[in-house]
């Protein structure tokens, strides 16, 4: 305990937000970033689900980046962990603990009462994947910079990488893809908010929550296919990045429910498999030893096959899904 009051007292004379924000907010200060950075989780639910998109965005580069069978082997490893510590969290959700603690099963199951134990198992498996992202690209990165990367910091350390057009090309192509099924998961939760008012070119006054939805609506509707559009101030406004703006600021609108439907994820399930099968296929070409299967089938290994990641089928346990897609279609032969 004194030990402790040393601490607290040293970093409050020192103005030591890093450790206040590790003792106050919910996921500590990595929490803190992601709400600033990536979506702002208003609930137990969306700070899992974000778990989930975070890993979901960042995978992908561990396919496009991945050059050897080991490298392939280790970002296969790296997604089965973060699968297996997102499944374990979203357990807790069930157990109702910090709402209804007389009935907390508190000698079996902690519940919410161990949520953010949990969440540093959780963080530890993603900043697993992204040093991996970082390892196959060969760059030099300390941990702490590490620990603060949001996908953004990891794309332009992808910059540097000697075989840049190859590794954005590939990455990319999923980045938008998976933009598409943002917006599609947040548009279910629009609806009009209060707060300041603007209005539109026809002179309707809405709200500007309610204003946010209807662009959004308007993208999902079918105007991805407008590829460009230009702002008041001449700017150009690219029609998926553009969404998935929109759709990261009604996620943090307040609304506390899940953000993904079953479709959603498994959408964003199916992108994760195809790196998968890329990365078996990778270890296959070298012949590695004891290969990592993470995607949802059983892949073929000489005259056997391995079977399908145990952890993947425990998320989509967690998840509530009946049913599994298949995995992503094999990799081209020029891959």
């Amino acid at each position: 305990m004194r030990h402790i009051l040393t601490i607290l007292i040293i970093c409050s004379l020192a103005s030591c937000s890093l450790i206040r924000r590790e003792a106050g907010h919910p996921g500590g200060n990595i929490g803190y970033q992601a709400d600033q950075r990536l979506i702002q989780a208003s609930s137990y639910n969306q700070r899992v689900e974000r778990y989930f998109i975070s890993m979901a965005f960042l995978a992908p580069l561990l396919a496009a980046t991945s050059q050897t069978g080991e490298e392939a082997k280790s970002s296969a490893t790296a997604i089965n962990g973060l699968y297996g510590s997102i499944s374990a969290q979203h357990e807790l959700l069930g157990l109702e603990c910090a709402e209804n603690a007389a009935s907390c099963p508190l000698l079996t199951d902690h519940g919410t009462f161990a949520f953010e134990t949990h969440t540093l198992a959780t963080q530890r498996s993603l900043f697993r994947l992204s040093r991996q992202v970082v390892d196959n690209l060969n760059l030099k990165v300390n941990v702490n910079r590490l620990r603060g990367l949001s996908g953004t910091d990891l794309l332009r350390l992808t910059l540097k990488a000697d075989r840049l057009v190859s590794v954005l090309m590939r990455y990319l192509a999923t980045y938008r893809d998976m933009s598409v099924i943002m917006a599609h998961a947040m548009v279910a939760h629009c609806g009009t908010a209060g707060g300041v008012m603007v209005t539109d070119a026809d002179g309707t006054s809405r709200s500007v929550m309610e204003h946010e939805c209807n662009r959004l609506r308007g993208y999902v509707g079918g105007e991805f296919l407008n590829a460009i559009s230009v702002n008041s101030n001449g700017d150009e406004r690219y029609a998926i990045s553009e969404s998935l703006r929109l759709a990261r600021q009604i996620a943090g609108a307040g609304f506390t429910g899940g953000w993904l439907q079953d479709e959603h994820h498994k959408g964003l399930i199916y992108h994760i498999d195809q790196v998968c099968s890329d990365l078996w296929y990778m270890q296959m070409a070298d012949d590695v030893s004891d290969p990592v299967n993470c995607s949802g089938t059983a892949l073929p290994w000489g005259e056997i096959s391995i079977q399908a990641s145990v952890a993947r089928t425990k998320l989509f346990t967690a998840f509530g899904l009946t049913t599994i897609p298949p995995t992503g279609p094999t990799p081209d032969s020029s891959n």
